[in-house]
């Protein structure tokens, strides 16, 4: 998916300004907690904003990876050169030991899992989660909402985006996004079964669980329309030794 993404690039950064990012952010700032001085892995990094996040919550050194060449040259044009943050092309369901990365506390995986079609894909990124973790260390991420594989998308815009499915694929579906900013731009993501998510991260030796939404006491958001149905669903995880 690189060349949808090398046409959106820095456009991508207006979502995180939508009631949805709001949402985002207070989920993943809850349930993250202390990152001080931990080494971090993101996956599927985009133009670095979690990253960025990360060295103001503390963490000591963050390296992002992304499959779009665009979104990586944005990113290391915002990080207007911190040494602590360090962007590389890569695709995150791929193989990963040539980078020479190293071993991380923590790896994050925030709208990673979306961008796989197969259950060997998915696999195949938890691996690398796992490998890129030391001993003990844990994982956290954001996927799209299961539960929209047997209810209906919402019709027009919600929170800023509009969802909309295009065709069946095993275990899941494929959709389309659109992110309703100031210029709106629209992707095409995948939606599989969440068995497929948890089978592949107990096989890859990473213990899952599901965490609950946060409020983020925006007047924007209307925090109980969306808890009716999630865009999102939250995941952490523990490396075993």
């Amino acid at each position: 998916m690189a060349t949808q993404y090398d046409h959106i690039g820095a456009e991508y950064n207006a979502i995180k300004a939508l009631p949805v990012g709001a949402l985002e952010l207070a989920a993943i700032r809850s349930h993250i907690g202390d990152v001080g001085q931990l080494r971090v892995l993101d996956l599927a990094c985009g133009t670095g904003y979690y990253s960025k996040k990360l060295i103001e919550w503390g963490a000591r050194e963050v390296v992002g990876l992304d499959i779009s060449e665009a979104m990586v040259n944005e990113a290391r044009r915002q990080s207007s050169g911190d040494p602590r943050l360090e962007f590389h092309v890569a695709d995150c369901s791929k193989p990963l030991e040539s980078l020479d990365l190293g071993s991380f506390d923590l790896v994050i995986a925030i709208w990673m899992f979306n961008y796989v079609a197969t259950e060997e894909e998915v696999f195949a990124i938890w691996q690398n989660i796992h490998n890129s973790l030391k001993p003990g260390g844990r994982c956290i991420g954001l996927t799209p909402n299961q539960d929209y594989l047997v209810k209906s998308f919402p019709e027009g815009p919600r929170f800023g985006l509009s969802l909309k499915g295009l065709e069946p694929i095993e275990n899941g579906v494929k959709f389309q996004v659109t992110v309703h900013a100031l210029n709106p731009f629209s992707f095409e993501s995948y939606l599989l079964d969440r068995k497929i998510i948890e089978t592949c991260a107990a096989k890859a030796g990473l213990s899952l669980r599901w965490m609950p939404p946060v409020n983020p006491n925006d007047s924007r958001v209307d925090y109980e329309d969306f808890l009716r149905l999630p865009h999102f669903k939250l995941f952490t995880g523990v490396c075993s030794v």
